[in-house]
């Protein structure tokens, strides 16, 4: 080998390694980029708030389905607090330890039913006006500033028309009080429903309405969803920060895509809220209402 023939060898080598060191997937300038691309395309992003492992995964807007933007790795993280009311055993109807109940008239009082996935069941008694209404013992639930809440759930009626309904997140009845025809989630105002997020039907029509309501004052969303006698109603709701509230429903579980409303005023930030759930005759006759596990996530 000739002196000009090493040296060219000896140039060639020092910029392939020049080049090889640049490109070093190891390399920490190289990792970190590779990272970001990936993490980038996957639609991945990170809350500098939280643990290092945990990942949060931006599916696309807000009002595209109720778990958008939830934790999804992985999908029920620790750090979440995460309550899920089943109704597959004696014991999670329980108005000792796990609900309250209210009612007017004696009809039968909330029980598991045999069903695919659990569910329980009441009947009202049969004079316009009887109830039977439920909220988890205790309160859980609290809409606050840059954290996130994704609620929903699934009931049925077997008259959509002729009765009131209420379902979702609201504080209990003053303080705990006695629930009776003059004090309950159903009507508003002292004594009754004033702290609420959730849905509602209003007794005389079959059409579902949104609510967000603060300290009695309230802002609804009307006819977001036609229902149907003895069918299925899917409902959910995602709460963002203080600033909003996005609806959906449906008579199938894809209704929790089904974007039926935006509230973003009277969200009850100053409350602690319980589950709460009921129906109300709207004439002289019995009413059935079901209702399946409920999920209610909320952000650290």
């Amino acid at each position: 080998m000739t002196l000009g023939i090493f040296f060219r060898e000896v140039i060639t080598m020092s910029v392939w390694v020049k080049l090889r060191k640049q490109w070093n997937p190891k390399s920490k300038e190289i990792a970190n980029e590779h990272d970001q691309r990936i993490i980038h395309g996957a639609g991945l992003y990170h809350a500098s708030n939280e643990p290092a492992d945990i990942m949060r995964i931006n599916a696309g807007a807000n009002s595209m389905g109720v778990f958008d933007t939830a934790i999804d790795h992985p999908a029920i993280p620790i750090p979440a607090h995460t309550h899920i009311f089943t109704f597959d055993n004696d014991y999670n109807v329980n108005t000792t330890n796990t609900l309250r109940e209210g009612a007017v008239g004696s009809g039968t009082s909330l029980s598991p039913q045999d069903a695919r996935g659990g569910c329980a069941a009441f009947a009202t008694a049969g004079l316009d006006n009887d109830f039977y209404q439920y909220n988890s013992k205790y309160e859980f639930a609290k809409v606050t500033s840059g954290k996130h809440i994704w609620f929903w759930g699934a009931f049925k009626a077997s008259d959509v028309t002729q009765s009131d309904i209420i379902f979702g997140l609201g504080a209990v009845i003053n303080g705990r009080g006695t629930i009776d025809a003059t004090h309950n989630v159903f009507d508003t105002g002292v004594g009754n429903r004033l702290d609420f997020i959730g849905f509602r039907k209003d007794d005389g029509d079959a059409q579902l309405d949104v609510e967000c309501r603060k300290d009695g004052t309230a802002t609804s969303g009307t006819n977001v969803l036609a229902l149907a006698n003895n069918t299925d109603i899917f409902v959910g709701f995602h709460v963002v920060s203080t600033t909003k509230v996005e609806f959906f429903a449906g008579t199938s579980l894809s209704g929790l895509d089904n974007h039926v409303a935006t509230i973003t005023t009277n969200l009850p930030d100053d409350e602690e809220l319980a589950f709460i759930f009921g129906l109300r005759n709207g004439d002289a006759n019995a009413k059935a209402f079901y209702v399946y596990k409920a999920v209610i996530l909320q952000d650290v």
